[in-house]
């Protein structure tokens, strides 16, 4: 022993090579720092799961749903890609890289919304994680986000949201549909009068579908509409857009209001001129005094 020391004092700096010896002489073969990680899990685990039981044996649901706030985001914002794949990809709060928001893998270390342990089964038991992953379509307010817009909106599609609305992504047979109450979407304004009738149309029947997909959605739900311009800002052209896509939504806009959804219509960025506010205003003033 004191020959292995006085040979491990010689390069005492170097912290690896003084546990590598220490190990081979001891005769010790064993990765040290992974069992540890395993310990760290499988008491975090633990930890959680006595909790979880702890709660479900004496907090009624009510207090429950107030807990599981802070625990999922407040925020999930989807990015759709102009492409056919049409893949959902989400960002989080204060970070630049994006994951898809499908995983093969939910409730893991490699979810990337939901990575913790307090997800799992095995942590907090089937009926509270299950409750766990209700409240993340009830609680957060969902941002649908297309990636890019062109002029003529040649090479993009709206993206249904189907994707969202009708897919579980734990697998766990929730129906989303049913719990979403917060949603929020960017919508874009065909505002190139040089478009040929047929792209017209396919824009139309594109934004026609889009309104009727939000029935799918709970009674009471809050929907935000944000309306983004043309690229190429002009006054003349973009109130004629403006004009045209409130005449477009505006019965299916009405049929909401009346079915218990909370729909609005925002600006997005790039609305300068209090003209074409103004023309929407008065769109939305009509909505309330018929609704």
């Amino acid at each position: 022993m004191r020959q292995l020391i006085e040979s491990c004092s010689q390069d005492i700096e170097d912290h690896t090579n003084v546990i590598a010896r220490i190990k081979i002489n001891l005769g010790i073969d064993r990765d040290l720092e992974a069992e540890i990680l395993i310990a760290i899990d499988e008491y975090n685990i633990a930890v959680c799961r006595d909790l979880a039981d702890r709660g479900l044996a004496k907090l009624p649901r009510e207090l429950r749903d107030m807990v599981y706030v802070y625990l999922v985001p407040d925020k999930v914002r989807i990015f759709v890609e102009p492409s056919e794949s049409q893949i959902p990809h989400v960002q989080r709060e204060g970070f630049t890289e994006s994951q898809p928001y499908f995983t093969a893998s939910p409730c893991t270390g490699n979810d990337y919304l939901c990575s913790e342990h307090y997800w799992r089964d095995e942590a907090l038991g089937v009926d509270m994680a299950r409750e766990l992953k209700e409240s993340f379509y009830r609680n957060p307010a969902f941002s649908i986000e297309p990636a890019c817009f062109s002029r003529g909106m040649e090479g993009f599609e709206s993206p249904s949201l189907e994707f969202l609305t009708q897919n579980d992504r734990f697998g766990s047979g929730i129906e989303p549909q049913k719990l979403i109450s917060k949603l929020s979407y960017r919508l874009a304004i065909c505002g190139d009068d040089s478009l040929s009738s047929t792209q017209l149309s396919d824009w139309r029947n594109m934004i026609l579908n889009f309104m009727k997909e939000l029935f799918m959605l709970k009674d009471r739900a809050v929907v935000i509409l944000r309306i983004f311009l043309s690229d190429h800002w002009d006054l003349d052209r973009d109130t004629r857009s403006v004009e045209r896509l409130m005449d477009l939504i505006f019965p299916d806009l009405l049929r909401l209001r009346r079915a218990k959804r909370r729909v609005t219509v925002a600006p997005g960025h790039r609305w300068w001129d209090p003209e074409e506010k103004a023309v929407l205003a008065q769109w939305l003033k009509r909505v309330e005094d018929e609704a």
